[in-house]
């Protein structure tokens, strides 16, 4: 869905009710690709909620949503697979990346935020769920770097008794189903 920044609004009275201060950097319209890199990320980040109101933010909030429903899509009507959303909240397992832990109001209790669903995935198909899939929220108690969030997303599917070759069509399916038009759009 669209939204459209183009109205018409007749005002017949206005009344101030708190002046603002300037906002930190443009959000009307589109900025020229020179401007917009002069507004450092930081100052982004820290005033998301001004950020969002460009058109270039809302595009890749739209092209995100749109990706994320082709793949559901493809996996759920073209390919048979079951969207599964598995527990956030999981015991501490120590070993891999360093989890973030979350305490609980019961003494001596921990819970840990997922690295990935592995576990609960692996679960799913011992209960015979042989194509099983979840657009998953991860995480990392690790250092920020480019190729490194502490928060990320993921498509996580499994699915049972194929070969390489079966897994690299389907993700190659995915892929195409998603992107292709999509980008033809966005571009």
């Amino acid at each position: 869905m669209q939204m459209s920044t183009k109205c018409k609004i007749e005002i017949e009275s206005l009344e101030i009710l708190n002046k603002c201060s300037n906002i930190p950097f443009p959000v009307i319209g589109n900025l020229k690709p020179e401007a917009e890199t002069e507004i450092e990320l930081r100052k982004r980040l820290t005033f998301r909620y001004f950020d969002l109101r460009k058109t270039e933010s809302q595009r890749i909030l739209d092209l995100r949503a749109n990706v994320v429903k082709k793949i559901r899509r493809s996996l759920e009507d073209e390919l048979g697979f079951i969207e599964v959303e598995t527990p956030t909240l999981a015991a501490h397992t120590p070993g891999g990346a360093a989890e973030f832990i979350v305490p609980t109001q019961m003494h001596g209790q921990v819970y840990s935020l997922p690295q990935s669903p592995q576990i609960y995935k692996q679960l799913l198909m011992i209960g015979q769920l042989d194509r099983y899939y979840q657009i998953a929220r991860c995480y990392r108690d690790e250092s920020i770097r480019g190729d490194r969030q502490p928060e990320f997303t993921q498509v996580d599917l499994e699915l049972s008794f194929v070969s390489q070759d079966q897994v690299i069509s389907l993700l190659e399916k995915i892929i195409i189903d998603s992107w292709s038009e999509t980008l033809v759009c966005f571009l």
